[in-house]
This record gives C-alpha cells, sequence and structure tokens, in this order.
C-alpha cells in the first residue's frame, strides 16, 4: 500500500460514513462463473481462461447493458468437481437464480450463454439464499482481510448457498456481500456478524439497515430512496416515479408517498489500498 494511513475499508468505518446508494447501479443480471485459476486484478480481463471465453463473457456485459460477469468459487475443491455457472435476475418481484453445470471452462463453449442471459433458455431453480462474498485480494487487501473471513464463516453456516466472488463493486466498503435471489448489497461486513446475518436473512429479516448499500437493480438515487424510506428490502417494491428535479431526485414506489434525496460531499479518503488515489466521500440524505 502506498501512502495508506489505515486500510480503506477501514478508513470508511473510522469516518463514520453512511453507505446508502453506494451499490452497482441499474445492473439486474449477473452471470457468476467459477474459474479456479487464480484471479488477475481485474478479474474479467486478465485471468487465465480457456480460448474465446474471455472475450465472450466481455461480450456478454458491455457497459450499460444491466448485465454483470463475476468469477465465483469455492476453496478446496476436488479438480473433477463440476464447474458451476449461476445466473441471478434481481428485477423485484421476479428475483431468481439458476445454476448450469459443466465438467470444465472450455466445456462453457457448449452452452447458450446469450441465450441464458436474454431469458431464452434456463437453468435449475436454486432455492433458499445465494451469498456472493468478494475475496478478490489483488483488487484490494481489504477484499483479502475482510471478505475471506466473513465467508470462511459465512459458508460453515450455509455450504450450499455461499461463494467466494470476484470484485463487487466498492473495496472502500470490505467487507461486501450480495445476497441473490434479492440483489441486495452490503458493506462493510465483519466476520463476527455472519451468524446474525445468516439467521435474520434466512428468517426473511433485513439484518442492519447501516450495513445495506442498496439493491443492485436501482439507480443510486432509487437504491438511497429505499432505505432512507425506512422500506423493507425483503419485500419487492413496483418504482413508479424517479425524476431529477432542481434540488434531487424525487423517488416513488407503489403505495408510498415520494420522498426526495440529494448527495452531498463529505470530505475526502482513500479511495484503494492501492495507490494515493482519493475519492470524494458522497452521502445520500433525505431533502425536506
Amino acid at each position: 500500500m502506498d501512502a495508506v494511513e489505515l486500510p480503506c475499508s477501514d478508513q470508511t468505518r473510522a469516518g463514520g460514513h453512511p453507505i446508502a446508494g453506494s451499490a452497482v447501479e441499474r445492473t439486474p443480471v449477473w452471470l457468476g462463473v467459477e474459474v479456479r485459476a487464480p484471479w488477475g486484478r481485474k478479474g474479467l480481463g486478465d485471468t487465465q481462461l480457456p480460448a474465446g471465453l474471455e472475450e465472450r463473457l466481455q461480450a456478454l456485459a458491455p457497459k450499460g447493458s444491466g448485465v454483470r460477469v463475476v468469477f465465483i468459487r469455492r476453496p478446496r475443491l476436488a479438480p473433477d468437481t463440476p464447474h458451476t455457472l449461476l445466473l441471478a435476475r434481481m428485477v423485484p418481484g421476479r428475483e431468481q437464480v439458476e445454476r448450469r453445470t459443466v465438467a470444465g471452462l472450455a466445456d462453457v463453449a457448449q452452452v447458450d450463454l446469450e441465450g441464458w442471459v436474454a431469458g431464452r433458455s434456463h437453468g435449475a431453480i436454486v432455492s433458499g439464499p445465494t451469498y456472493l462474498v468478494c475475496t478478490h485480494g489483488k483488487r484490494d487487501a481489504c477484499c483479502a482481510k475482510y471478505g475471506c473471513a466473513l465467508y470462511q464463516r459465512l459458508a460453515a453456516l450455509h455450504p450450499a448457498g455461499t461463494w467466494q466472488a470476484s470484485h463487487l463493486g466498492g473495496h472502500r466498503f470490505a467487507a461486501t456481500l450480495l445476497a441473490l435471489p434479492e440483489g441486495v448489497n452490503f458493506g462493510l461486513m465483519v466476520p463476527g456478524e455472519a451468524e446474525s446475518f445468516h439467521h435474520a436473512w434466512s428468517a426473511g429479516r433485513l439484518f442492519r439497515a447501516d450495513r445495506v448499500r442498496g439493491r443492485v437493480g436501482w439507480s443510486k438515487a432509487v437504491q438511497a430512496a429505499e432505505i432512507l424510506g425506512g422500506h423493507d428490502l425483503r419485500t419487492a417494491r413496483v418504482l413508479t416515479r424517479e425524476e431529477l428535479v432542481e434540488d434531487g431526485v424525487l423517488v416513488a414506489f407503489e403505495g408510498s408517498e415520494p420522498l426526495k434525496v440529494r448527495q452531498v460531499a463529505r470530505g475526502e479518503q482513500q479511495a484503494s489500498c492501492v495507490g494515493a488515489k482519493r475519492a470524494v466521500v458522497k452521502e445520500w440524505v433525505r431533502v425536506s
């Protein structure tokens, strides 16, 4: 780390920075590909994959497409264990995770990924919660420090549905976790919270609102409005209004009064544990 007094996620904690509205936005479809080879810092883009697979995965998720590809894995699997592909659709009210398996990554060439992502074909429906925990240490040291420990705790509690994942966005909020099929992104999680989180989530409760970054299918403004409005993120909501107005964004869900939110700057902090770049700390607030 260069010129970093504290790891970047510890700076976020020390500053008491709110995290509502900080998740990846407008991305309701996520494809998880099990890659057991070491992940490069970029994940998709500098990781050794069978010929043609990297280009194919990148073509599935161009910027602005609403699709994201992440790598997933479970340590210490037997070499002959089939590789898993997960497809999560996180449209509120129609959330679902589907699963396919292949003998190895070379066999992904036989899978109609394009049709699967577009909804023209389907995999086996996954029941129960699925957790993706960012452990992408080559991307940022905080993801290794907090993410790996959180993964180990959750995997012990829920082995069938817990995966390590490459970058989920926002390493300065590590440990980050994406709960599927709802698509709710959590941040600043610590290993000791794993049991409380899993028991709450399995029982249909939220756990802690101050750990919620937002629902990845929404824009950042809608993420913030859902959280700041005190809505139950375990219940699918219908968005009826998202309007940019002079002093913020006006958001309304079906059955609820409109809520106006806006972003304000709260200083700066280290953007990452790699390099000296600083990021403006932004907070979403309600506008009366």
